[in-house]
């Protein structure tokens, strides 16, 4: 018997002006929904072990990009993943 994997995939946009210091702030928020990441406890632990990793793998490349501006946080949520992104212009 296969497993099957279903993942549905969503984001979500915001645009902010700033009116104080004339720099436009857009946040994008991805969020990946599986019924996998909260089916049982041990898959539970697996998915925030997983992100966990993930955000440890990307600091060399997220330190860097924060000085430019982008800033980036990994979440483990109760249906799935949220990636959070913020763009600050300058």
């Amino acid at each position: 018997m296969s497993n099957v994997v279903a993942f549905a995939f969503r984001y979500d946009t915001r645009w902010k002006p700033d009116n104080v210091f004339k720099l436009p702030k857009l946040n994008v928020i991805a969020h990946m929904r599986s019924c996998l990441t909260s089916s049982t406890p041990k898959a539970n632990v697996l998915a925030v072990v997983w992100v966990q990793i993930l955000d440890e793998y990307c600091i060399e490349f997220s330190y860097n990009a924060s000085v430019a501006g982008l800033h980036s946080a990994f979440s483990c949520v109760s249906d799935g993943i949220e990636i959070h992104l913020r763009f600050v212009f300058s």
